[in-house]
């Protein structure tokens, strides 16, 4: 009787065990048909479905070069009106020097230069089309003891502008 129990209980255990192996087989197999038909509902919504790749590709070059005959065709339209183009300047310099000139060593040589640009002048410049780009000034050194024997401590120096450098830019006018 024993061995007999035995040998129920080992088939009672083998049947569950099968059991149990059908029903995760059956779940894999849910799972996969699961699967495909969700990949066959996607293949569905291609719009490309059943086009070869021929057709995939030439629609590609055909909308680069709708692309490059757009922009060509808005580049050409540009040039035509004028805008866009490349500006060419044309550049002066002037220098305008101080009202009174004073020397570099010696008496008169630690008063100080004024530079003033003429109101008049810069108007009419910017009359005629011309922007100021920059300006600097030009500086120079004087001695005002230079050769004094009342002085015993060396050179001074004195620095002091020389001149006043304006640059200016306008468009060149159309040949």
């Amino acid at each position: 009787m024993g061995n007999n129990s035995i040998g129920k209980h080992i088939n009672v255990e083998i049947k569950n065990n099968n059991n149990v192996l059908k029903s995760e087989e059956n779940l894999m197999q849910k799972e996969f048909i699961k699967n495909i038909d969700i990949s066959a509902k996607e293949r569905k919504n291609d719009k490309f479905k059943g086009k070869t790749d021929w057709f995939k590709l030439s629609l590609i070059a055909l909308i680069i070069i709708f692309i490059s005959i757009t922009m060509y065709g808005i580049k050409s339209i540009k040039s035509s009106i004028g805008i866009n183009q490349e500006q060419k300047w044309e550049y002066k310099t002037m220098k305008i020097l101080p009202e009174t000139s004073n020397s570099r060593t010696g008496e008169g040589s630690a008063n100080i230069n004024t530079i003033t640009p003429s109101e008049e002048q810069l108007n009419e410049l910017g009359g005629d089309g011309w922007e100021l780009v920059s300006s600097y000034l030009e500086m120079e050194t004087a001695y005002p003891n230079f050769g004094n024997d009342k002085y015993v401590t060396g050179l001074q120096p004195n620095v002091r502008p020389q001149r006043l450098v304006l640059l200016l830019k306008r468009p060149v006018k159309g040949k």
